[in-house]
């Protein structure tokens, strides 16, 4: 069955709840998934239910992801109770992340108001700088005293941080010898120019850093922040949580550790980890994975590691790690700063030493106002050079870059690679959810045996509205129609019988008993495990299907088939227009995918690609990548949604 990729990270939205002790409260935003949603009422609905609740913040609903964000405290009201009142509903809802505010946050608040009150009266005395500078000259080296001194200090202070370091030649250095060089010229506005700027680039440099420090930790925030003990239900931080400790997951919770189940049985979407959204059955010995999603069901888990061993915590590494690796552009710039700040003095000091020589051998050359003149043109050297913004550039961009890119899925392995992307000669794309957009219809349908097909399509909606695979939904709107009209008319009656030993069969389908009888739907493997019989009809549909590009689900009622569908995903409507732009720019475009040929083809025709791989698993896909490394000797990046790093 096709998958879609849905791993965009969470960006968490700025919460600042506090509360009486001026601390934060246990405010988290949940994404959730909302399988079934198809048009706005739905998400309408969603925020009539849940705003009202006591410690629901906010609630946001995108009705074209199907994706809600709801902003709660977590000491009022759970994740758990909203997923019940929203599954009450048959919505389909699922967790997909959650997190809570970094309280570095509030460190960063502390210090940014007490740099923007300095801020407030360095403007005030700089104004009365410049006014009295013209008005009452007497006056301004009295007030530029205290100016220089609160911006000065801070110079002085990392001036000797880095000596203490052995960092001799660097930008405080070249702003304070400018700063008493227009001091000993008497030059008190200029003097007052330089602090005050040079304070407000520090304090704009920080808050640029800031921001993409806090866009990298959204990234990381998603991991779960609690464990349930096995032995007494406590709730503790994932932190104190031992190597062999049991812990309990119910449906709808992330599971917050590596470890190997030790009794229960569920469905657990690792999408997170692998990228591929179809749920993983886990059984007794199973092994999972910190971060995952459990889907349905109920576990009991021994951990194998702590946190900082585990699967979710070695990801946000790999992404600190790519942060830190310095690009070419970078090491370049560096070892520019290292030669180019000693030439800058250099130069200022032969600026003003040359014609200082030349005024003492011969002052009818140059009189003592022309000393002063180049002494303003030293200072001026020193200030214009300064290297911060050459130096700060680069590596700004680039962590940018990789920030963004991990917004939207893509682990870049560092500051190198991305500059290698203007080299880039070839790119593959992942198929679903990617060039697709990985919402499906139901196109086709035949049913056999005699079986009404209202009868067929009730049986399968009930044994999919338990599932919260993508193919899921199509099929429960083909029975139910709008969800929330239903609701208008039935209440909470949906009309569907219920569904007793639900079973997720893993990359094929699903099997559960209703009124009884063993009822399957999934795809033409899942049937041959069943020993359900495919006659030539449903075989001639198979082929038919696949090769228009749709995706094939059988449904079989007591060991029967008895119903075809062909469901198909529609294409990104940007895609083609990407493909042509970058072919136009002399780039290779394929794709790599692990649907069926038919679908494959089918999608290479419309968008205008000239080559792809179809039925690849991401090991394949892994393989195809390293020998065209091989053939072109040019590397990118790897997938977030195809390849589970270890």
């Amino acid at each position: 069955m096709s998958v879609v990729n849905e791993e965009t990270p969470l960006i968490l939205s700025d919460i600042k709840s506090y509360n009486g002790d001026n601390e934060f409260c246990n405010v988290q935003t949940i994404k959730l998934r909302i399988q079934n949603i198809c048009c706005g009422k739905e998400a309408v609905v969603i925020k009539e239910k849940l705003i009202n609740l006591n410690g629901i913040k906010s609630v946001n609903v995108n009705i074209v992801s199907r994706l809600a964000y709801v902003t709660h405290d977590a000491s009022v009201i759970q994740s758990s109770v909203i997923l019940k009142i929203l599954n009450d509903l048959q919505l389909g809802a699922s967790l997909l992340e959650s997190g809570t505010l970094d309280h570095q946050e509030n460190k960063f608040f502390k210090t940014f108001l007490f740099q923007w009150f300095n801020l407030i009266i360095m403007t005030s005395l700089f104004i009365a700088v410049v006014v009295t500078s013209f008005k009452k000259p007497l006056y301004t080296k009295w007030i530029s005293i205290p100016l220089l001194t609160i911006g000065g200090l801070p110079m002085l202070h990392m001036l000797f941080l880095n000596l203490r370091r052995k960092v001799f030649a660097n930008i405080n250095l070249l702003m304070l010898i400018a700063i008493i060089g227009a001091v000993v010229l008497y030059e008190w506005l200029d003097a007052c120019i330089i602090v005050y700027v040079f304070i407000i680039a520090e304090l704009i440099e920080r808050i640029c850093k800031y921001k993409v420090e806090k866009s990298i930790a959204a990234l990381m925030v998603k991991r779960p922040n609690v464990a349930v003990l096995a032995e007494n239900n406590k709730t503790v931080p994932i932190e104190q949580v031992q190597i062999g400790s049991l812990i309990i997951v119910c449906a709808g919770e992330q599971i917050p550790l590596d470890g190997e189940v030790v009794s229960g049985k569920a469905a657990v979407d690792e999408s997170t980890i692998t990228g591929e959204s179809v749920p993983v059955k886990k059984v007794v010995s199973s092994k999972v994975f910190s971060g995952t999603i459990l889907q349905t069901g109920f576990l009991k888990i021994k951990t194998v590691c702590d946190y900082n061993s585990s699967t979710l915590f070695q990801i946000s590494q790999l992404t600190e790690l790519a942060l830190a690796k310095e690009s070419h552009t970078v090491k370049l710039m560096n070892k520019f700063a290292q030669y180019y700040i000693p030439i800058i003095l250099f130069g200022s000091f032969l600026c003003f030493m040359i014609p200082y020589i030349i005024h003492k051998v011969k002052p009818s050359i140059i009189s003592n106002t022309g000393i002063h003149l180049w002494g303003v043109r030293a200072l001026t050297i020193l200030v214009a050079g300064c290297p911060c913004s050459l130096v700060m550039a680069t590596p700004l961009a680039i962590v940018s870059g990789i920030t963004t890119a991990a917004k939207n899925g893509l682990l870049i392995k560092g500051g190198e690679y991305l500059e290698l992307l203007a080299r880039t000669k070839t790119i593959a794309f992942d198929k679903t959810a990617t060039l697709t957009e990985g919402r499906f219809q139901v196109i086709n349908e035949a049913f056999f045996n005699s079986m009404n097909g209202d009868d067929v399509i009730k049986v399968a909606a009930a044994l999919e509205l338990k599932s919260s695979h993508p193919l899921a939904a199509p099929i429960v709107s083909r029975y139910l129609g709008c969800l929330t009209d239903m609701l208008l008319k039935e209440g909470s009656q949906f009309g569907l019988p219920e569904v007793s030993d639900f079973e997720v069969e893993s990359g094929m389908g699903l099997q559960g008993k209703i009124e009884g009888v063993n009822v399957a739907i999934g795809n033409i493997e899942l049937m041959k495990k069943l020993n359900i019989l495919i006659h030539q009809k449903s075989q001639e549909y198979l082929k038919d299907w696949s090769n228009q590009g749709f995706t094939v689900v059988f449904i079989a009622i007591d060991g029967t088939l008895k119903g075809i569908y062909g469901l198909a995903d529609k294409l990104r409507v940007s895609a083609p227009l990407v493909v042509e732009q970058l072919q136009k720019m002399g780039i290779e475009v394929t794709m790599l995918t692990g649907d069926n040929e038919g679908s494959a083809m089918m999608v290479m025709r419309n968008i205008g690609l000239k080559s792809c791989r179809f039925s690849m698993t991401p090991t394949n896909k892994f393989e195809w990548i390293e020998q065209k490394k091989e053939r072109m000797s040019q590397s990118g990046f790897h997938s977030c949604n195809d390849w589970r790093w270890n």
